[in-house]
């Protein structure tokens, strides 16, 4: 069980998202919850199907604010989470949480890296722990991890940007990347 992208980026004006599942038996979509709740605002189709290959659609109506969801689809003892995001998520009326793909890091003193939401990059201006700490070494992440922060967004030089952000989670990529000494690989890999 596995699909095209675990992560679906809805506009706020309301749109729909397409991604591909490949199941290798039935599949059925077990849940679509925030962390707490059940969610409403978002549909989704179909909800279940056989072994092959399976368009999913994700509709959602337009939102004043940001929000997010996660859909758990099973198949075969297997579970796949999809992340749903509607705008940027409002935490406070000052900061925002968003989650995305760290595309490259700038800095690991201050924790400057950039992060890609779907919708675009966002510059996160030195990262926090949620004691204040710059403590970079801490969070173990590494370029193509999922990570999760919130603070407050502004823009600096055109580009959006997250100013001593607190992190929150890091999902590890499923995929490492080793540097090679030169610029060509051998046939044989």
């Amino acid at each position: 069980l596995h699909v095209s992208s675990s992560y679906v980026s809805i506009a706020e004006k309301g749109a729909t998202a397409t991604i591909t599942l490949h199941a290798a038996g039935d599949w059925k979509l077990e849940k679509v919850t925030t962390k707490k709740n059940k969610v409403e605002w978002l549909t989704v189709s179909p909800t279940m199907g056989h072994a092959g290959e399976t368009q999913i659609s994700f509709t959602a109506p337009a939102s004043l604010d940001g929000r997010t969801a996660e859909v758990i689809v099973t198949s075969n003892g297997e579970t796949q989470h999809i992340n749903v995001i509607q705008g940027l998520p409002t935490v406070d009326n000052k900061s925002y949480r968003v989650t995305g793909t760290c595309v490259s890091i700038n800095n690991t003193t201050y924790g400057n890296f950039y992060l890609n939401d779907g919708t675009g990059q966002l510059y996160v201006y030195g990262t926090k722990d949620a004691g204040g700490n710059y403590a970079w070494k801490s969070f173990n992440i590494e370029v193509g991890d999922e990570v999760t922060v919130e603070g407050p967004r502004s823009t600096y030089n055109g580009v959006g940007q997250l100013k001593d952000a607190t992190f929150i989670s890091v999902k590890k990529s499923l995929i490492k990347v080793d540097a090679v000494e030169n610029d060509t690989l051998p046939v044989a890999g």
